[in-house]
């Protein structure tokens, strides 16, 4: 296959609520969508977007990098293989030195161009059953009365795995409403909690202590310091997961945290699905649970975190992409095909296709 044409847009979409990271409040997120399209008039679209506060790059260097390699790219052909997704995407464009987030764009859009010349989904081109629909967690914030009267909302709409934040009131205020959730969802959901590395190890026991008895899937990142987190989970019983961790280490040696429930794949933090493909592999093989996850992207790098998810959990894990509940605007012409607490793969990719760029501000000659 080869190359006829690469556009560049960008997206600026505000969002429902202000979204509070380490460091700064975004009120909007921005990104980029690489338009690929081949000699036939098939196209695909892949999204770059970094996150502020946890991606190394930032977007003006992705915009740059961005229209560097579509002048790079034009009228290139594919090298062969890249659709086994194992490193040859990576030497290929090794000497662009590419961003994280970039390489997540490059690798989403050409390997959906690819499978797209044989009507498959997404990965269809490897041997392994690839499902058409995948459970996600559904998010919970604000207020123990808005997280319960959500939970409610979401349990009545067959989600089978919610998801709360900690770690921004006191462990004992925190814990009231993981004990007020579990109450809630009882037997009916799984429940996984986020604390970012909020606490203290101190801090961390007396929350751990204090939602003893409560059923817990595992809780991300609860430490400042994550080389206590085997530890932690060892005292206190609590299932942890690697989230900010992989991130930074990115191939880093994971039995290095041997004991952890799971592990949170990033692609856009982590540099596209190739890393995260090797990351989930080595999770599972360590017996941890790989969970495909979101850094706030638009419908269009959700669909593909979706797909993704789709191949590499064969179980029904839940995916960590119901961000999109935070965009007060969007790309596409209809909501996400979320039902029952999962993504229809099938229509989410449909509305991909036929996003209009038109709105969009294009970029570059």
């Amino acid at each position: 296959m080869r190359i006829a044409r690469v556009d560049v847009f960008r997206y600026d979409l505000p969002l429902v609520r202000p979204l509070v990271l380490r460091q700064c409040i975004c009120t909007s997120r921005s990104g980029l969508l690489l338009r690929f399209e081949n000699a036939d008039g098939a196209f695909a679209f892949g999204e770059a977007a970094p996150l502020a506060c946890f991606s190394r790059e930032n977007l003006d260097q992705t915009l740059r990098q961005a229209l560097m390699l579509a002048k790079g790219l034009q009228g290139a052909a594919l090298p062969p293989r890249l659709e086994l997704v194992t490193d040859h995407f990576e030497r290929w464009l090794m000497p662009f030195e590419l961003v994280n987030s970039l390489k997540f764009a490059v690798q989403s859009a050409l390997l959906r161009l690819l499978t797209g010349e044989h009507a498959i989904p997404a990965f269809g081109l490897v041997p392994r059953p690839h499902r058409t629909s995948i459970p996600v967690n559904g998010l919970l914030w604000g207020t123990q009365d808005t997280v319960l009267a959500r939970a409610e909302t979401l349990l009545r709409e067959g989600y089978s795995t919610l998801k709360l934040k900690v770690g921004r009131e006191s462990p004992g205020e925190d814990a009231e409403t993981v004990r007020a959730l579990c109450a809630v969802c009882g037997d009916r959901c799984a429940v996984r909690l986020d604390a970012n590395r909020a606490w203290e190890l101190a801090s961390a026991m007396t929350f751990a202590r204090a939602i003893e008895g409560c059923a817990i899937e595992y809780i991300e990142e609860p430490l400042r310091n994550p080389a206590d987190l085997v530890a932690f989970a060892g005292r206190t019983g609590l299932p942890v997961a690697l989230d900010e961790t992989v991130a930074e280490q990115g191939e880093c040696e994971l039995d290095h945290w041997r004991g952890a429930r799971a592990a949170i794949i990033k692609p856009t933090l982590l540099g596209g699905f190739e890393i995260a493909m090797y990351l989930a592999r080595k999770a599972i093989n360590l017996g941890m649970m790989p969970v495909i996850s979101s850094s706030f992207e638009s419908p269009v790098g959700l669909t593909a975190l979706g797909q993704l998810a789709a191949f590499v959990n064969e179980d029904e894990v839940a995916a960590g992409l119901d961000t999109w509940n935070w965009f007060a605007a969007d790309l596409f012409d209809a909501p996400m095909p979320i039902e029952r607490g999962r993504l229809n793969l099938t229509l989410a990719d449909a509305l991909v296709q036929r996003l209009n760029t038109g709105a969009l501000e294009r970029l570059g000659p």
